[in-house]
């Protein structure tokens, strides 16, 4: 519900208020005088145990609200919130927000559902990693909600069994038979057996959600995880002391730090009860099936990124920009809860896990894995030895078992597939929007391909004239032939010269005016676009987003032609060498796949390589760069030789990467070299044998190893067509990100 629209609509007085680094905006237990809603910045929710010990236990963005918990319920703040960087919030007087929720019970509704989601939130966090979230869902669709005053008692001695309790606001105390007390609080459940000896009532105004015995056993029976989750509970719940009562607090478990150090979950409402089918039979996916590698489009975007890949997987190709929004992408990630309910959306069941590696063999892949601590990552394939994962910043990697678990945080996110997840429409990108800015110049493109084509049927002159010159200057000593041939070549010259400058000019003005037209017209859109699309990018990935325009720009233009020209005169130079003697041409063919296989192997490798080297720099670069704009605190803390520590395994890492890339190199390139001389050495024997037999004469042999090279450039450029491809269609994407918003 967009509350900043609805307060705006019915002209509630508000006033945006501005919190420098560090403002607070209130403290815990302060009685609530406002509601607030962010506008812009971040800020830090902060929660003080009764040992006076803080915790962070989230952060609020750009469309957040909080203070409702206080207003509604007549209670101090249960936490403090401060800005963590300079921060505008738009504050609700008391007042003003009671005079607008009565007016909209929808609006108070879903304001008491946002407060009971505490209580969901910290009991999610204490089952996630044993109870399926759909279960979950289950579970809260049946319990109903009880509201009590201060003092009431809620379990009395001997009633314990009866209703199983989870509590959703205010706070309780459980008194034991010698006297101990427990305080229970939000997220805290009690109940799930008997025990004559403690008594709970409540300390203030609290909201309880509760289930009876029957309904409580029968939810135990269809969920047996929820029952081994609870057993787990009792096991520990001799360190909460008042003699062994059956009431537990729930374990505080955060969420890894990933890109995004809260985590919003769903409200606990029936409507959000998805009744899953899991009898649809999985797509079958071949062995030899290329993993599907979709690549993030910004740092925050890892998360949704392993999702995308996961759906490709199933044959169910998702846009990326669907996901961010599913899985609640904000300009600092996402979390794993995020991406459990977002994959739930789609169909699949999931589970977060806490495992081992060698639980993680024995797990149905793919899964989506928590790495280095701030990162997502795909698991496709595990042994005992090595792993297979998809990286959204880098590409497919190979890691053994030692790379493997230094990267990998222990835990998961399983995911189930049910015949759901087929019925959600593919996404599909599409180039038809830039097409009306190329149509205007589609003449001149046709000029550069007959330019280009004119360029490189000139390209055959140097051959016919070697073996002209071979054949018959040289055996008959003709000396007019040879000038004739001379001015000859001169003038093909002087045609090449003019034709390619007349290619170059002719692509160079299509490119700036296209690059003007494409430039302008996404500048236009992004500036219209609302400060909500700005607050949950980062300034540095929209600039790239300009670039992109380029990568597109280069597949209309010139990939475009340099394919229609690869493909036409790849069987013009294959015809003129069959015309010189087939069985040559066959066996010169035998070697053309080793050498495309080769580059196909090689091409991929180096390419991530590559972007782990870059990734490597960056990284190192990063830390020196911080490390000296930060100086006054490094030598404040006498933390010289730690920062130099810190900057030297960065810096080692990347020359790893780099030394590993040279290594490769060395070996495709040996291994090329090779089959070269191998193909040329083979070619130039048996040529020469059928110059012997006569079948072939000295300048044709020479003009065929003329034309060799002349082929293979069209088949390499061909088959380099398919990763620019692959390069534009992530850039559209990118581009589509901007444009479809």
């Amino acid at each position: 519900m967009n509350l900043s629209h609805f307060f705006t609509k019915n002209s509630v007085r508000s006033k945006s208020v501005h919190f420098p680094f560090g403002g607070v905006v209130f403290q815990q237990g302060q009685v609530g005088e406002a509601f607030y809603i962010v506008q812009s910045g971040r800020l830090r929710v902060i929660k003080q145990d009764e040992n006076g010990n803080s915790t962070t236990v989230g952060y609020l963005y750009a469309g957040d609200h909080f203070g409702e918990g206080a207003l509604l319920h007549r209670q101090g703040h249960r936490a403090t919130v401060r800005a963590v960087e300079d921060a505008d919030v738009l504050q609700v007087p008391k007042d003003e927000f009671f005079k607008a929720v009565r007016k909209n019970s929808d609006v108070r509704a879903y304001l008491e559902e946002q407060v009971a989601s505490i209580a969901y939130r910290d009991f999610t966090r204490f089952l996630k990693g044993d109870v399926p979230s759909q279960a979950m869902r289950v579970l809260f669709a049946r319990l109903k909600r009880e509201a009590v005053e201060k003092g009431v008692t809620v379990v009395d001695r001997g009633q314990f069994g009866q209703r199983f309790y989870l509590i959703g606001s205010g706070q309780l105390e459980a008194v034991s038979e010698n006297g101990d007390t427990v305080i229970l609080s939000a997220g805290d459940y009690f109940g799930d057996d008997r025990d004559d000896k403690t008594v709970i009532r409540s300390r203030c105004h609290s909201v309880l959600f509760c289930i009876d015995k029957s309904n409580f056993n029968k939810l135990k029976a269809m969920i047996p995880e929820f029952d081994e989750a609870l057993e787990k509970g009792r096991i520990s719940r001799g360190d909460q002391g008042a003699n062994g009562a059956l009431f537990r607090k729930a374990r505080q478990v955060p969420e890894p730090p990933v890109d995004r150090s809260d985590e919003k979950l769903a409200s606990n409402t029936a409507s959000n009860v998805v009744n899953i089918r899991i009898d649809g039979a999985k797509p079958q996916v071949p062995t030899w099936f290329r993993f599907p590698f979709l690549k993030q489009h910004d740092q925050s975007d890892c998360g949704a990124a392993c999702l995308g890949m996961i759906c490709k997987y199933y044959k169910m190709p998702i846009g990326l920009n669907r996901l961010r929004d599913m899985s609640n992408v904000s300009r600092y990630g996402t979390s794993m809860a995020a991406l459990a309910e977002a994959a739930e959306t789609l169909g699949f069941i999931t589970r977060g896990v806490r495992t081992g590696y060698e639980a993680l063999m024995r797990t149905e892949l793919p899964a989506i894995l928590h790495w280095e601590g701030n990162h997502f990552v795909v698991l496709y394939q595990i042994d005992k030895k090595e792993v297979k994962i998809a990286d959204p910043g880098v590409g497919i990697r190979k890691l053994s078992r030692a790379e493997f678990e230094k990267g990998w945080t222990n835990r998961a996110l399983l995911l189930e597939y049910t015949d759901q997840v087929a019925e959600n429409e593919p996404s599909q990108s599409s180039f038809k929007r830039f097409f009306p800015l190329v149509r205007p110049y589609t003449g001149i493109l046709i000029e550069v391909l007959l330019a280009s084509l004119v360029l490189s049927l000139f390209g055959l002159a140097s051959p016919i004239f070697m073996q002209t010159i071979v054949d018959q200057v040289l055996v008959h000593h003709d000396k007019d032939l040879l000038n004739l041939m001379l001015v000859g070549m001169m003038v093909v010259a002087l045609f090449q010269m003019g034709t390619s400058t007349l290619r170059v000019y002719l692509i160079g003005y299509v490119s700036a005016r296209l690059s003007i037209a494409m430039l302008s017209r996404f500048y236009r859109h992004l500036l219209s676009l609302s400060m909500q699309f700005f607050a949950l990018r980062r300034t540095g990935d929209l600039t790239t987003r300009f670039r992109e325009n380029a990568t597109i720009r280069r597949l209309l233009t010139g990939t475009t032609v340099s394919a229609v020209l690869d493909f036409i005169m790849l069987f013009v130079y294959l015809g003129l060498m069959f015309y010189y003697n087939a069985e040559l041409t066959l066996v010169m063919l035998i070697f053309v796949p080793i050498s495309v296989g080769l580059t196909l192997i090689y091409t991929p490798i180096l390419k991530s390589f590559s972007q782990r080297a870059f990734l490597a720099r960056a990284e190192q670069s990063s830390v020196l760069i911080d490390s000296l704009q930060g100086i006054d605190a490094v030598k404040a803390a006498a933390v010289e030789r730690a920062t130099r520590w810190h900057w030297e395994g960065k810096f080692t890492k990347e020359i790893q990467i780099g030394f590993q890339r040279l290594k490769m190199q060395m070996l495709f390139g040996g291994i090329g070299s090779v089959i070269n001389l191998l193909s040329s050495t083979v070619i130039l024997w048996y040529g020469a044998s059928l110059v012997i037999a006569g079948n072939l004469s000295v300048g044709q042999l020479m003009a065929f190893n003329a034309l060799i090279g002349n082929v293979m450039g069209p088949i390499m450029g061909l088959i380099g067509i398919w990763p620019q491809v692959q390069e534009a269609r992530i850039a559209l994407d990118r581009l589509n990100d901007v444009y479809d918003t």
